[in-house]
Protein backbone atom coordinates (compact mmCIF):
# COMPACT_ATOMS: atom_id res chain seq x y z
CA UNK A 1 0.00 0.00 0.00
CA UNK A 2 2.91 2.34 0.64
CA UNK A 3 4.17 1.96 -2.90
CA UNK A 4 0.75 2.79 -4.38
CA UNK A 5 0.20 5.74 -2.02
CA UNK A 6 3.65 7.09 -2.73
CA UNK A 7 2.96 7.40 -6.44
CA UNK A 8 1.06 10.61 -5.80
CA UNK A 9 1.76 11.79 -2.25
CA UNK A 10 4.00 10.82 0.64
CA UNK A 11 2.62 13.12 3.34
CA UNK A 12 -0.59 11.19 4.04
CA UNK A 13 1.14 7.82 4.31
CA UNK A 14 3.81 9.33 6.58
CA UNK A 15 1.17 10.68 8.97
CA UNK A 16 -0.78 7.42 8.96
CA UNK A 17 2.30 5.31 9.53
CA UNK A 18 3.46 7.51 12.42
CA UNK A 19 0.08 7.00 14.08
CA UNK A 20 0.27 3.27 13.33
CA UNK A 21 3.74 3.04 14.88
CA UNK A 22 2.62 4.95 17.95
CA UNK A 23 -0.33 2.62 18.53
CA UNK A 24 1.31 -0.69 17.69
CA UNK A 25 5.00 -0.06 18.46
CA UNK A 26 5.84 -1.52 15.02
CA UNK A 27 8.26 1.25 14.13
CA UNK A 28 10.32 -0.83 11.68
CA UNK A 29 7.24 -1.80 9.68
CA UNK A 30 6.00 1.79 9.59
CA UNK A 31 9.42 3.07 8.55
CA UNK A 32 9.61 0.54 5.74
CA UNK A 33 6.22 1.62 4.39
CA UNK A 34 7.24 5.28 4.48
CA UNK A 35 10.51 4.51 2.72
CA UNK A 36 8.74 2.49 0.03
CA UNK A 37 6.24 5.33 -0.48
CA UNK A 38 9.08 7.81 -0.77
CA UNK A 39 10.93 5.61 -3.24
CA UNK A 40 7.89 5.20 -5.46
CA UNK A 41 7.26 8.96 -5.31
CA UNK A 42 10.85 9.65 -6.34
CA UNK A 43 10.57 7.12 -9.14
CA UNK A 44 7.55 9.02 -10.51
CA UNK A 45 9.52 12.28 -10.34
CA UNK A 46 12.42 10.64 -12.13
CA UNK A 47 10.17 9.38 -14.92
CA UNK A 48 8.53 12.80 -15.31
CA UNK A 49 11.90 14.52 -15.56
CA UNK A 50 13.18 11.97 -18.07
CA UNK A 51 10.10 12.39 -20.25
CA UNK A 52 9.67 16.16 -19.98
CA UNK A 53 13.11 17.56 -19.18
CA UNK A 54 15.95 18.74 -21.33
CA UNK A 55 19.24 16.83 -21.39
CA UNK A 56 20.78 18.85 -18.54
CA UNK A 57 17.79 18.30 -16.25
CA UNK A 58 17.68 14.61 -17.12
CA UNK A 59 21.30 14.21 -16.09
CA UNK A 60 21.03 16.16 -12.84
CA UNK A 61 17.77 14.64 -11.70
CA UNK A 62 18.76 11.20 -12.93
CA UNK A 63 21.94 11.15 -10.87
CA UNK A 64 20.32 12.61 -7.75
CA UNK A 65 17.20 10.48 -7.69
CA UNK A 66 19.03 7.33 -8.74
CA UNK A 67 21.30 7.79 -5.73
CA UNK A 68 18.27 8.14 -3.46
CA UNK A 69 16.58 5.09 -4.99
CA UNK A 70 19.69 2.94 -4.64
CA UNK A 71 20.15 4.05 -1.01
CA UNK A 72 16.54 3.30 -0.16
CA UNK A 73 16.60 -0.10 -1.81
CA UNK A 74 19.82 -0.98 0.00
CA UNK A 75 18.25 0.06 3.30
CA UNK A 76 15.19 -2.10 2.71
CA UNK A 77 17.29 -5.09 1.68
CA UNK A 78 19.90 -4.78 4.42
CA UNK A 79 17.88 -3.55 7.41
CA UNK A 80 17.43 -7.04 8.86
CA UNK A 81 21.11 -7.98 8.75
Amino acid sequence: SGIISGLSDVDAITINMSKFAEKTQRVNSAASVVILASLSNNLVKLIISLVRGDSRLKMQVGVAISTVLISGILYIVMKDF
